[in-house]
């Protein structure tokens, strides 16, 4: 669970920033990085709560969440994926 909130706590630094250059290309925007701070920002509390990440579809989906807010790739959208990759393998392997 720790390597999962020093992630989290790395891209909530980030989203805290207007978007940079390179972001912007990617298709991120005040309102997306907003968006998925505020995302970010209750995943840390339900982890920091104990609560099973896997069990929350938005944590599971991000990718198709930044999909849906136009983002389409860069180091950011990266670095979300691979948050959103736990999740869904914690998930994968609760299921076996």
């Amino acid at each position: 669970m720790q390597t999962v909130l020093k992630k989290i706590d790395l891209i909530l630094a980030r989203l805290s920033t207007p978007p940079t250059e390179e972001e912007a290309r990617n298709g991120w925007t005040r309102e997306s990085k907003a968006g998925m701070h505020t995302l970010f920002h209750k995943m840390r509390e339900d982890a920091l709560q104990e609560k099973e990440l896997s069990s929350v579809p938005e944590y599971v989906g991000l990718a198709r969440g930044m999909d849906h807010w136009g983002i389409s790739g860069g180091s950011l959208f990266d670095a979300a994926s691979d948050i959103g990759a736990l999740c869904s393998e914690t998930l994968a392997r609760t299921r076996r």
